[in-house]
């Protein structure tokens, strides 16, 4: 695998990741605080695979831009969303809300857009240096099933520490019934 061309776009999508959390930060948030405490693995598994999945296709055919896209989406909301609970409740409730998943979730997302972006920029460079063999599809073929295969697992994880472990970390002080 081209690890440092994969490195250099994991990179730049989680540079442009974390850019567009603390623009969504720095809205004024108006939601209330909310959060569903019995949570559906299948329904949090299944949706976030069909984003994920539908991120990496369009990904490609959009040369990338597609990860940006879902960058800003993703980012901008979390952004947002966590803002909103530190003003309507406390950091440490924030924080609890997020902790249980939400590092490998991130991780995930910037994983997702970054094997969009990867296999964009392989595809452009196999044209730029007019290498359409054999062996430059089986390499792209190769590194691809092992990206899916780490973004499925972490997608995984993500969903079942949603679904069994963040519950019991959230700090229920503050929340409304």
């Amino acid at each position: 695998m081209k690890l440092k061309m994969f490195s250099i776009c994991f990179i730049i999508c989680s540079a442009i990741g974390i850019v567009f959390f603390f623009l969504g930060f720095l809205l004024l948030p108006k939601e209330q605080f909310s959060p569903d405490l019995q949570p559906s693995f299948i329904t949090i598994f299944s949706t976030n695979f069909e984003i994920h999945f539908l991120t990496i296709v369009f990904s490609i055919i959009s040369f990338g831009l597609f990860s940006i896209i879902f960058l800003f989406e993703q980012f901008f909301y979390l952004g947002f969303a966590f803002h909103s609970l530190v003003t309507k409740t406390s950091l440490k409730t924030a924080y609890s809300y997020f902790a249980g998943h939400g590092i490998v979730e991130v991780i995930n997302m910037f994983l997702t857009a970054a094997i969009g972006l990867y296999v964009s920029v392989y595809i452009i460079i196999m044209i730029r240096k007019k290498e359409f063999n054999k062996n430059s599809f089986i390499t792209l073929g190769k590194n691809l099933f092992i990206l899916l295969v780490i973004d499925l697992m972490l997608l995984l994880i993500a969903a079942l520490l949603e679904t069994y472990l963040s519950p019991s970390l959230v700090d229920k002080s503050y929340i409304i019934s």
